[in-house]
């Protein structure tokens, strides 16, 4: 997105910087992903969204994805190649979760957004991003 379509906001408590998106670039989130105000509270089949630059559907919203990595409240020590973060999976029940869903706002629709939620838990919020690489 171009710079001048996003504010970037100082949280002096979580010392993080925070994205906000403005109006004029949430239309784009409405063409490209299913969350709490189109989604008709419910999920949708893949494909009926706009791809995103790479040519991937669904990418934000419709369903978290589900990620392997253990819950993580940072990533100090994580691994740098790549590979799911698989550290303290015996104590801790938390998995990550990126992405969006079709209950969630605009602002938890996007790809530096995470959230966790226990490894047990069933429900038509999660799913796979499932990729396949051409050789």
């Amino acid at each position: 997105m171009p710079q001048k379509k996003l504010s970037y906001l100082y949280s002096s408590n979580k010392r993080e910087f925070v994205i906000c998106i403005f109006p004029e670039v949430r239309h784009r989130l409405f063409e490209h992903a299913w969350f709490d105000l189109n989604s008709n509270n419910r999920t949708h089949p893949v494909g009926l969204k706009k791809p995103n630059s790479w040519g991937l559907h669904d990418m934000l919203g419709n369903v978290w994805e589900w990620c392997a990595d253990v819950w993580h409240g940072d990533f100090y020590g994580a691994p740098l190649d790549g590979s799911p973060w698989l550290d303290g999976a015996d104590r801790q029940p938390r998995r990550s979760l990126r992405g969006g869903a079709w209950d969630v706002d605009a602002f938890r629709c996007r790809s530096p957004y995470r959230s966790y939620d226990h490894r047990d838990l069933a429900t038509s919020r999660f799913g796979l991003r499932v990729a396949m690489d051409y050789v």
